[in-house]
């Protein structure tokens, strides 16, 4: 989900309630790749965030172990 995304689906929501986001983005993907010893694109990162969010568990939650996963995923292909 883009940035503008979550700012429109915020912006419906009273601001005095209180919420719990955790949220993901393209230099933690990079990160993780750079810390297994990978190269992954932004592009490419945008892609396994896309596909983290398109497959999330709720009851599992995303988590270092699934941005490691998703770029072994990837890299096999």
């Amino acid at each position: 989900m883009k940035v503008k995304e979550w700012i429109k689906v915020l912006s419906k929501l009273d601001p005095e309630e209180s919420i719990c986001v955790h949220y993901w983005q393209i230099g933690d993907v990079l990160h993780m790749a750079e810390e297994m010893g990978e190269k992954v694109t932004n592009d490419e990162a945008q892609e396994i965030l896309e596909e983290i969010e398109d497959n999330i568990d709720s009851e599992m939650g995303v988590s270092w172990t699934t941005l490691r996963v998703n770029i072994e995923d990837l890299i096999k292909k």
